[in-house]
């Protein structure tokens, strides 16, 4: 199938985000401590940095770190509402979002709950 864009955004819309993809068929969710208790569905990809495009708020984001800080959770000052992430080991090269799917819009609603799948990663 054919990629195309995926459109996404944080509560208030003063972060918007696309990324570049194959359809999304999937969620998961993440089972480290954040991701639990935030109740976090996002895609089972991993998407290069030529995939994603921070469109708006930049100056509306912040970075919240813990454990080995080996990720930067994004998240939006106004609403609070966290997006997306990626790694901080090396973004020039690595950088992987993996953008909360139930901010997208164009996504079924069985992926969204993530009942498209029972897939979990991590268990910090």
């Amino acid at each position: 199938m054919a990629k195309r864009w995926y459109e996404g955004s944080c509560h208030c819309r003063a972060v918007t985000f696309a990324i570049h993809s194959e359809p999304i068929v999937g969620a998961m969710r993440c089972n480290c401590s954040i991701c639990r208790r935030k109740g976090l569905v996002m895609s089972l990809e991993y998407y290069p940095p030529g995939a994603f495009e921070l469109r708006t708020g930049t100056q509306a984001l912040a970075i919240y770190h813990f454990d080995e800080k080996s990720v930067n959770h994004y998240f939006c000052k106004h609403c609070g509402v966290y997006p997306f992430h990626d790694g901080t080991q090396s973004p020039t090269v690595t950088t992987i979002v993996s953008t909360s799917v139930a901010s997208m819009r164009s996504i079924s609603s069985d992926c969204r709950s993530g009942s498209s799948t029972a897939k979990t990663r991590g268990s910090t």
